[in-house]
């Protein structure tokens, strides 16, 4: 969509957890992303708040691992296809 309207810089606003991992998804999309994280009330209980970064800690590297392949294809679009041909 933000593509399809020309695009290429984006304002990210969410929670403080969830910020770096949103911020990455918009760069592996090829976008320029900037952050905010959003002035709400923090998690009253300490259990509660450590619950979101765990899970965000945990969301963050599988992130990674999926965005492997995306950045390969990218990758080989801006390089282009090897040749094998020998000359």
């Amino acid at each position: 969509m933000l593509r399809q309207r020309g695009w290429s810089r984006v304002l990210v606003v969410t929670d403080r957890y969830h910020l770096p991992r949103a911020l990455f998804a918009f760069w592996i999309c090829g976008l320029r992303a900037v952050g905010s994280a959003t002035p709400g009330k923090p998690a009253r209980r300490l259990r509660q708040r450590w619950y979101y970064y765990l899970r965000e800690g945990l969301a963050l590297p599988w992130y990674l691992v999926r965005a492997v392949p995306v950045l390969l294809r990218r990758r080989r679009q801006v390089v282009g296809p090897q040749s094998t041909a020998r000359p």
